[in-house]
């Protein structure tokens, strides 16, 4: 008997509505567990699945082909920062991202049909997301597609994408697999083809591996362990079980979850088990705070420069994102000024996908333990809680300015810190440190991490001419290279767009005096200020000084002179955090 072979659908033509049963076999229990980590953020907020660290689900749908998406296995509505957004999930258990993979070119088809919203979609490419999930452990061609959707949002453009693809950071599979998308892009795309476009696909894709292909997997493992209660008679592993055969029973009727419909739908036994979770406050509120703590001190951190011009350093990213693939700690170092931090908070958002988020400035670790550290005192068994969350996905530990600890008088706190990195094999620690100091730091320290050293170079000529061009910097950074020497630290360029803002001519002078002159100007401006401004002003930067240095800390109480405080403010000099702390900026 032959088969009646059916017609080939256009790659632009959406499907038919189909439920899970259809998928069967692997692919169903892979599919539902995948849903039952989005189902548990949404129940208990705790950051289950990747890309969920500070987000909330708000709404499940199963099989959502209904709703006009084609990525439709799993549609989910999430909440951050108050605004929703979609993620559109599609499984694929046995995907390898080839040109000839059934399953590869089946997920990019469907992605490009809700990315050009045909017949539709309700996808929004400026803030939605769409997910091709396969099994771990990755295939080479999946790693290097998960990399390439990474690496796309870490570049400027296409141009400084291809430019960092190019480069030895990346190997002969990375440039395979973006022929790939390339290829099945072609195909699908026809006549509208364009690599331009590729590169703004891969700018809202991505591809998780999730590690739940047995029941006894390491990712499978640690959710559970996120969903015990510790009460009596509870388990992890109940409450687990009780979510996943939900989300089948659901996929199969091609269900929509919200909160409000699981009270009604599930059983009392699972309802009750996560209500108990739920009571004793869960990881999922620590999450957020940890994720507000983390933003609020990535947003200290700036990356452009006061005319907007933004300094790239997508090859640093880069080469993060590629250490990390084979080391647990990367170390970025550079000089003083070189722009350390800012890469750290262009690399925020990328390390954030893949788990949660800590973010610790070396001076704050000043502290006999982490207990005591001041910005964790207000959370819950904060110490035990970051354990907890250090099983989500793959979590990074950010340290900012680690020199600092070498003047530090009681380092307990960033000992038990590093000891709670070394207990978990798969959280990535990224430190960032002045040159000077790096070999004492590592042999003190670190010398038991395997470890990659990122070196953030200074600005070249062409960086600076491009900053200031059209601007009152052009002329002298043109003809003095003894201040274009100076400039060539973002930090010090950014002193100076400061100094000349107000009409002043940069001086000719090089070196220390220059930095010197730059510094003085920023925090006691000569001109635009009331009488006797300029030395209030100075007086109370001293005082902050003086407080930081004598307690190894970041914030500080204010000094008494509010109004030279608020203008230091004003002027970017200090930052204030309430109640009445104050830091530099």
């Amino acid at each position: 008997m032959s088969k009646e072979k059916k017609p080939k659908r256009a790659p632009l033509q959406g499907t038919q509505l189909i439920s899970t049963i259809a998928t069967g076999g692997g692919g169903g229990v892979f599919q539902a567990r995948v849903g039952a980590l989005y189902l548990a953020n949404m129940l208990t907020g705790v950051p289950s699945a990747f890309g969920l660290h500070g987000t909330r689900v708000e709404t499940l749908r199963f099989e959502a082909r209904y709703t006009g998406a084609h990525t439709d296995d799993i549609y989910c509505q999430v909440n951050h920062s108050g605004r929703s957004r979609l993620q559109l999930i599609q499984c694929k258990r046995g995907l390898n991202a080839t040109a000839s993979d059934e399953d590869f070119i089946d997920g990019l088809q469907g992605a490009w049909r809700d990315y050009l919203r045909v017949e539709g979609s309700p996808f929004d490419r400026a803030c939605d997301v769409l997910i091709l999930a396969t099994v771990a452990p990755a295939t080479p061609a999946n790693q290097a597609a998960k990399r390439l959707c990474e690496l796309s949002r870490s570049s400027l453009n296409l141009a400084d994408f291809l430019q960092k693809l190019d480069s030895k950071l990346f190997d002969a599979q990375h440039k395979r697999t973006w022929s790939a998308f390339k290829e099945v892009s072609r195909n699908t795309l026809a006549d509208k083809y364009s690599d331009e476009l590729v590169f703004d696909l891969l700018l809202r894709l991505r591809v998780d591996i999730h590690d739940l292909g047995t029941e006894g997997s390491q990712e499978l493992s640690l959710v559970q362990a996120l969903l015990a209660s510790n009460q009596p008679g509870d388990s992890g592993e109940q409450v687990w079980n009780g979510l996943f055969s939900y989300v089948l029973e659901q996929g199969i009727s091609v269900g929509t979850i919200t909160p409000e419909t699981w009270k009604t739908t599930a059983q009392v036994g699972i309802q009750e088990a996560v209500s108990r979770l739920t009571r004793r406050g869960g990881l999922g509120s620590i999450a957020e705070q940890f994720r507000d703590r983390a933003r609020h001190q990535l947003s200290l951190i700036s990356t452009k420069l006061p005319n907007g011009t933004h300094i790239p350093r997508g090859q640093c990213v880069a080469q993060v994102l590629s250490g990390f693939d084979e080391r647990q700690l990367v170390i970025v170092t550079g000089g003083p000024g070189a722009g350390k931090s800012a890469v750290i908070a262009e690399l925020a958002p990328l390390l954030h996908e893949s788990g949660p988020l800590f973010f610790f400035r070396a001076d704050e670790l000043n502290q006999p333990s982490l207990a005591a550290v001041q910005s964790l005192s207000s959370m819950p068994d904060a110490v035990l809680s970051m354990e907890g969350l250090l099983r989500c996905g793959t979590p990074t530990v950010v340290i900012d300015s680690l020199e600092k600890v070498l003047e530090a008088r009681s380092p307990g706190a960033l000992e038990e810190l590093l000891a709670l990195v070394r207990q978990h094999k798969g959280v990535r620690l990224c430190v960032t440190t002045r040159s000077y100091a790096l070999n004492a730091l590592y042999s003190i320290f670190l010398a038991d991490f395997s470890y990659q050293v990122v070196d953030v170079p200074l600005l070249t000529d062409a960086e600076i001419s491009s900053a200031v061009t059209g601007t009152a910097l052009e002329d002298i950074t043109t003809r003095d290279g003894g201040v274009r020497e100076v400039l060539r630290a973002p930090y010090y360029l950014r002193l100076a767009f400061n100094y000349t803002a107000t009409g002043a001519i940069l001086p000719q002078a090089a070196g220390n005096d220059l930095r010197l002159r730059l510094w003085t100007e920023l925090v006691a401006p000569s001109r635009g200020l009331l009488a006797g401004m300029a030395e209030r002003r100075r007086i109370a930067f001293n005082q902050v000084c003086y407080e930081r240095t004598e307690r190894f800390a970041q914030f500080v109480q204010a000094p008494a002179d509010a109004e030279a405080v608020a203008f230091l403010v004003q002027d970017g000099v200090l930052r204030h955090r309430p109640p009445h702390a104050i830091g530099f900026h």
